[in-house]
């Protein structure tokens, strides 16, 4: 790390201001490449519908991490289609799509079902 504002210019190029980091990128890739994986894709991801309250679901998803479960949401705010595609790319075996305060979730191959978000925690991760 840190600042490199002659580097552009000691390469030919105009005065540049600049910084620098390392984030150690090479090491994360060589762990990856030389570690197994035990599992495709993750257990639970959480879809906000526009009556979906962020505040509520954010506890819910670390109780499900602490029991672990893994699972997400979309921090970007994308649309609910956007959502969905997302745990789609990510392999989601449960979408729960919050409404208010209730939610419907989905899971591959079985019926949607519905539960108050306060009793989610508990069908999910007894």
């Amino acid at each position: 790390g840190g600042r490199y504002d002659g580097l552009i210019e000691e390469i030919g190029g105009s005065p540049t201001p600049a910084i620098g980091f390392g984030a150690g990128i090479e090491r994360l890739l060589l762990s990856l490449e030389n570690g197994e994986r035990t599992a495709e894709g993750i257990d639970v991801f959480f879809v906000m519908d526009d009556g979906g309250d962020r505040m509520r679901v954010l506890p819910l998803l670390a109780e499900l991490r602490r029991r672990g479960v893994s699972s997400d949401l979309d921090y970007a705010h994308r649309s609910v289609k956007g959502q969905l595609t997302q745990a789609g790319r990510l392999g989601a075996a449960k979408t729960i799509l919050v409404r208010g305060d209730a939610a419907v979730v989905r899971e591959h191959g079985r019926e949607d079902w519905e539960a108050p978000l306060d009793r989610l925690v508990e069908r999910i991760a007894p």
